[in-house]
């Protein structure tokens, strides 16, 4: 027996296709798309509880590993069967103020589904040696907590629930353990940590996966409950 085979369902097939086409690790593609996928019907589901995977993925500094969101848009998760509404690269706290901001302006109707997914690495600090900090992105945690949690004493004004943010996040090790030291454990807790492990030669076989993503858009639809 395969030890993919436990990565079973359309989620699975797709992670498996993931690692075919780019050499991704399947674990890995499996982790990083059940991170894409919950942003993307998060909207849709009627729950009290959240339903978004914050996934940050580690990687050694000296270790060459490709990009999962990179791997994961060829795949085909930007076509309608997973699309997001909103797609950010993580450039900055302010970029992310900004995004956020905006979509807490739609009205959640079906047609403009309130759901963000931040790629990208948050530590990384464009032309400078420095290194961002996690407590940049403490914000974040109105996604999961809603109005109940008010970061430095700040009560929401509006009554509005927040948005569905997903994260899936690439970065060192090193900067990890910098980064997370001032951050309280209740918002460590929240982000799933996985150790990216090494790429392999891609294979890239005839079957595109357009019968898994098939699938997954018929979820899409059927997720409301």
């Amino acid at each position: 027996m395969s030890d993919t085979d436990h990565l079973s369902g359309p989620l699975g097939d797709l992670a498996r296709q993931v690692h075919a086409h780019s050499g991704v690790d399947v674990h890995d593609a499996f982790a990083a798309v059940v991170c894409w996928w919950s942003a993307a019907v998060a909207p849709t589901v009627r729950t009290d509880w959240p339903v978004l995977v914050w996934g940050i993925f580690l990687s050694d500094e000296k270790q060459f590993v490709p990009s999962l969101t990179g791997a994961l848009r060829r795949a085909g998760l930007e076509d309608e069967a997973c699309d997001l509404p909103h797609w950010l690269p993580t450039l900055g706290r302010k970029e992310v103020l900004k995004a956020v901001g905006t979509l807490e302006k739609t009205d959640g109707s079906r047609d403009e589904q309130r759901s963000l997914l931040l790629t990208g690495d948050p530590l990384h600090q464009p032309h400078s040696k420095r290194r961002r900090s996690l407590s940049d992105y403490v914000f974040l945690r109105q996604a999961w907590d809603g109005h109940e949690y008010r970061p430095y004493e700040w009560k929401r004004s509006t009554s509005m629930a927040p948005p569905a943010l997903g994260v899936l996040w690439e970065t060192s090790q090193q900067a990890w353990q910098r980064s997370a030291r001032d951050v309280d454990t209740a918002t460590v807790s929240r982000i799933l940590h996985f150790r990216r492990r090494p790429a392999a030669i891609a294979t890239e076989p005839a079957d595109s996966g357009d019968g898994a993503l098939g699938v997954l858009s018929t979820e899409v639809g059927d997720s409301d409950h």
